[in-house]
C-alpha cells in the first residue's frame, strides 16, 4: 500500500497516511478509554445510586418505624383517654352524691348530735359504686374508692341500732341519738356508749377514707369540679 502510494503520490501520500493511521488510532484509544471512563463513571453513578436506595431505604425504614410508634401511641392514647373520661365520670358522680365538706362535717359530729337524713341516705346510695359497673380502669383510684365505700358500709351499719328520727316534720329531718337511753338504767346508758364509741370510731374511718380518695385521685392527675 505504501509503496502503491509512493509510486502514484510520492513520499508525501505515504506520509498522511501514516500520520491519518495514527490518527484514526488515537482516536480508537481515545473512543475505548472514553468508553471505559463513562463506563466506570456509570458504574460508580450505580454505586452511589445504590448507597442512596440503601440509605433511603434505611431512611424510610425509620420513617416507617416512627410513624408505626407514632401511631401506635395515637392508637393507645384515645384509649387511656377514654379510660380517664369513664373513671372520672364516676369520681364526679360520687363527689357530687356525696359532697366532700357536708358529708364530712356531717358524719364527723354524728357520734354527739346525730346526722341529716338525707346525708346519710345518700351514703347509702354511694354503696352502689362498689358494683362491676363502677370499676375504675385506674387500679390504685379504684382500691382507694373501694376502702373507701366499704368504710362507709361500716358506718352506716353502726347507725342502724343507733339512731332515728324523732321529728320527722322538723327540717332537715335528723336522725337523733337516743339520748333517753341514759337515764333508763346503767344497761341503759351503757348500751348508749357502746354505740357512740361506734360510730365514733366508724365515722373517723369512713373521713380518713374519703380524703385517702381524695387524695390518690388528685394523685393521678384526675381533676373535678365537683370538690
Amino acid at each position: 500500500m505504501t509503496e502503491w502510494l509512493n509510486a502514484h503520490f510520492g513520499a508525501d501520500a505515504a506520509t498522511y497516511l501514516s500520520l491519518l493511521v495514527g490518527v484514526l488510532a488515537l482516536f480508537g484509544i481515545g473512543g475505548g478509554v472514553t468508553y471505559r471512563i463513562r463506563q466506570q463513571n456509570n458504574i460508580k453513578q450505580k454505586a452511589k445510586k445504590t448507597e442512596g436506595d440503601v440509605n433511603q431505604a434505611g431512611r424510610d425504614i425509620n420513617q416507617t418505624t416512627n410513624v408505626y410508634h407514632t401511631s401506635n401511641e395515637s392508637a393507645e392514647d384515645p384509649v387511656k383517654k377514654k379510660q380517664d373520661e369513664h373513671d372520672l365520670k364516676i369520681i364526679d358522680q360520687i363527689l357530687e352524691l356525696l359532697p366532700y365538706e357536708d358529708t364530712t362535717r356531717w358524719v364527723e359530729q354524728s357520734y354527739l348530735s346525730g346526722i341529716r337524713q338525707d346525708v346519710c341516705l345518700n351514703i347509702e346510695k354511694a354503696e352502689k359504686f362498689s358494683g362491676e359497673k363502677y370499676r375504675l380502669f385506674n387500679t390504685e383510684v379504684n382500691g382507694a374508692k373501694d376502702a373507701f365505700l366499704n368504710a362507709m358500709t361500716a358506718y352506716v351499719d353502726s347507725t342502724l341500732p343507733f339512731m332515728s328520727v324523732d321529728y320527722p316534720n322538723r327540717k332537715p329531718v335528723m336522725l337523733s341519738l337516743p339520748h333517753d337511753w341514759k337515764s333508763k338504767s346503767v344497761e341503759s346508758e351503757a348500751n348508749f356508749r357502746f354505740h357512740q364509741q361506734n360510730v365514733r370510731e366508724t365515722s373517723g374511718v369512713m373521713i380518713a377514707r374519703y380524703e385517702d380518695f381524695v387524695r390518690t385521685f388528685k394523685a393521678h392527675g384526675f381533676i373535678s369540679d365537683k370538690l
